[in-house]
């Protein structure tokens, strides 16, 4: 059951009616093709070309700034009840969905990245019953929910609950959706599905560095996909597929798919890796090597701790962790899995679109 008042309820779904009207859908969908930071960048620069009130919906929902009037009063109350603020939260057009979530910083907890819109092209549509697991604020789920005939989300943050059923009733999907939270093994235990989808924390953090759950994917980036892949043959239904995001760690020449070869054989599950894009980090000067200890930097810094010194101890451990597995490059993936046909043994296969790097999740 979602946690959300009647008075809640009804404001949402006035408040999709206003958005719908207000046209700012429409305009977002130019910048579709855009990295988040991009959009931003470049709906800021466009915002002299736009009539009002267009122009001041796009500041205020979109780049998060004050606007005075242009917003019915209430739809002022709906947003002030349910506790969102646009200088920490934002609305996201995702496809035909509209989605509330956290702004992008080193801390974000409620998250919705390029990596998300990714997903999304990767995975759609939804059939049968679907299971859409590290649900965060619903992005995936409920654009399954939208052709599934039923999808139960499960997210281990509490807090992610009221911004995945406020996106839920802004769409008017609360009635096609189930939420659950907890560690999936316990939550969707015994049950059986024909589409699974999972974003989960994805970069590759040293254990000994602390790190937003939400990007934190262990030591190699796959802590989650190594669980679930186990999982896969218990969940899926016959002729059920699977489509996974993350990152993995490799050399200049590709990661080591082992792991994933032997998973398919012992498994009877067919995966496809698709491998887009790759990024040095055999250098502290490296770009992707500075993102991810800036990141952690970050949020070293938000938790009160000198960035200085989080700045060394992030370094030291990165490089440590990279010098010992041989690691030089970041890789980023799609995953897709179904079940093999009966009596077959799985097959595994990958693409190298990443020997000409273009995008980290599309081309």
């Amino acid at each position: 059951m979602h946690p959300l008042a009647a008075q809640h309820k009804a404001g949402l779904k006035d408040l999709r009616r206003w958005l719908d009207n207000s046209h700012l859908g429409e305009l977002l969908s130019l910048y579709e093709s855009f990295a988040e930071e991009e959009r931003d960048c470049a709906l800021r620069r466009d915002l002299p070309f736009l009539p009002e009130p267009l122009a001041s919906i796009t500041r205020l929902f979109v780049l998060g700034e004050e606007i005075n009037g242009h917003v019915p009063e209430t739809v002022r109350e709906t947003l002030c009840g349910l506790g969102l603020d646009f200088a920490r939260h934002r609305l996201l057009r995702h496809f035909d969905l509209w989605i509330f979530c956290e702004r992008l910083t080193p801390s974000v907890d409620l998250y919705h990245g390029d990596d998300s819109l990714g997903l999304s092209r990767l995975m759609l549509p939804g059939r049968g019953r679907c299971l859409d697991l590290c649900a965060g604020v619903g992005t995936q789920g409920l654009l399954l929910a939208q052709t599934a005939d039923s999808l139960v989300a499960v997210e281990t943050q509490e807090k992610a609950q009221l911004f995945f059923w406020m996106n839920a009733l802004v769409n008017g999907l609360e009635d096609r959706v189930e939420l659950r939270q907890g560690d999936f093994t316990a939550a969707v235990e015994g049950e059986h599905f024909d589409h699974i989808v999972c974003n989960p924390p994805l970069l590759p953090v040293p254990r000994e560095v602390a790190y937003p759950l939400a990007g934190h994917g262990g030591p190699d980036g796959l802590d989650f996909p190594r669980r679930l892949l186990a999982a896969l043959p218990d969940l899926l239904n016959p002729g059920g597929r699977c489509h996974i995001i993350g990152t993995m760690l490799g050399g200049p020449l590709g990661p080591d798919l082992t792991e994933w070869q032997e998973v398919a054989q012992s498994s009877g599950m067919d995966l496809l890796a698709i491998l887009p894009f790759r990024s040095s980090v055999s250098s502290g000067a490296a770009p992707m090597f500075q993102s991810l200890v800036s990141s952690a930097v970050l949020h070293a810094e938000l938790q009160g701790e000198d960035p200085a010194a989080a700045r060394a101890h992030t370094e030291a451990a990165y490089r440590r962790q990279f010098s010992e597995t041989g690691a030089t490059h970041l890789y980023s993936f799609f995953l897709c899995a179904n079940r093999a046909a009966p009596g077959s043994e799985g097959q595994f296969r990958f693409t190298r679109h990443f020997m000409d790097t273009r995008r980290m999740w599309t081309r």
